[in-house]
């Protein structure tokens, strides 16, 4: 209960307390709840901000401004591949919570912890491609930067550790 307390906000309390209460928790949402932690709705930062934007008083209870048709998986039946495709489709949404029958949140899920890491940045292995070229310089502008040597030498002949690439004509490599 003491992890679902840090998600939620009861429905008599104040804008005010509800960004203090995203603030604490990190995770740009909270769900308001009544007396016996049921699911009323979410309130995002998104939504207390734009409160503040037209002029809203912030002591105004959440109860009003929050979404009362929130996303939420009924704690009977649901996979962890129903959650996985639901944070997949939904970006914006960092936690989803869980509840029973009566609509009593019973458990929180978090993004980033039902993600690991490598399955968040799955990156395939591929065989990278070697091509036989040694440098190529990218050499546009009028080089006004490497005065006095330019005034001498185009940039793609400027010497660097003390070579200098000689086979370069007209922005050409031969």
């Amino acid at each position: 209960m003491k992890k679902i307390k840090l998600y939620t906000i009861f429905k008599d309390q104040n804008l005010s307390d509800a960004l203090k209460k995203i603030h604490k928790n990190g995770k740009k949402c909270c769900f308001v709840v009544d007396k016996k932690y049921r699911l009323l709705g979410t309130l995002s930062d998104g939504d207390v901000r734009r409160r503040i934007l037209n002029k809203s008083n912030i002591k105004k209870k959440v109860l009003k401004f929050c979404n009362k048709k929130p996303t939420y998986l009924s704690q009977s039946n649901y996979t962890m591949l129903q959650v996985k495709k639901l944070f997949s489709s939904y970006d914006n949404i960092e936690i989803i919570p869980v509840v029973n029958k009566e609509k009593v949140i019973k458990k929180v899920l978090i993004k980033n912890k039902i993600f690991s890491l490598k399955e968040k940045y799955k990156i395939k292995k591929q065989k990278i491609k070697r091509i036989n070229t040694k440098v190529v310089i990218m050499a546009g502008g009028r080089g006004t930067r490497l005065d006095p040597i330019t005034k001498i030498l185009p940039k793609p002949l400027v010497p660097i550790k003390k070579k200098s690439c000689n086979r370069t004509y007209y922005g050409k490599i031969y």
